[in-house]
């Protein structure tokens, strides 16, 4: 935090404050107490700005690393999900999200986000990866360049997919 000698007022750089909040969160097999403090930072700064990603990322990653096994992943998963609810134009929360959902479960998180998100490059990527068959990645670029024609990483990666099943 930063005083303002002007005004008398505290002013708070948010980037600066969340790094410092995720640098607190305990590795594994951190202190307990560190965990409730995080926990506590944490909560505090989702109530406060709700409308914050990465306060929404730190906890659903200090649930993944710091808890019992599969309750944790799911507090973490819940808390996720929670988060693209007040968040759902913020990419990096639905990659998160389909990083942290069963992998049965990731598509249909990546085609929720890539409604709130359709020009997001990151996420029809990650679309297209999910798919298990080429046809159906095809599928996916296709949708993702009409969406998307200027996007040199989405024609890259499609070439990509054609060459690599052209030459195998």
């Amino acid at each position: 935090m930063v005083s303002d000698n002007v005004s008398g007022q505290t002013v708070v750089d948010p980037k600066g404050y969340l790094t410092d909040l995720q640098s607190m969160i305990p590795q594994h097999g951190g202190d307990i107490n560190d965990m409730k403090k995080a926990r506590l930072l944490l909560k505090s700064v989702r109530e406060t700005n709700p409308k914050h990603p990465p306060a929404w990322i730190a906890s659903a990653r200090l649930e993944e690393i710091g808890g019992k096994l599969q309750a944790s992943l799911v507090v973490a998963r819940n808390l996720i999900m929670k988060g693209c609810e007040e968040c759902p134009k913020s990419e990096d929360l639905w990659l998160e999200a389909s990083r942290l959902v069963p992998s049965d479960q990731a598509r249909a998180v990546v085609a929720q986000a890539i409604r709130h998100l359709p020009q997001s490059v990151r996420l029809w990527a990650k679309a297209a990866n999910l798919e298990v068959e080429v046809k159906a990645k095809k599928e996916v670029f296709k949708r993702a360049l009409e969406q998307v024609p200027n996007s040199v990483t989405l024609w890259k990666l499609a070439v990509e997919l054609e060459v690599s099943n052209f030459f195998p």
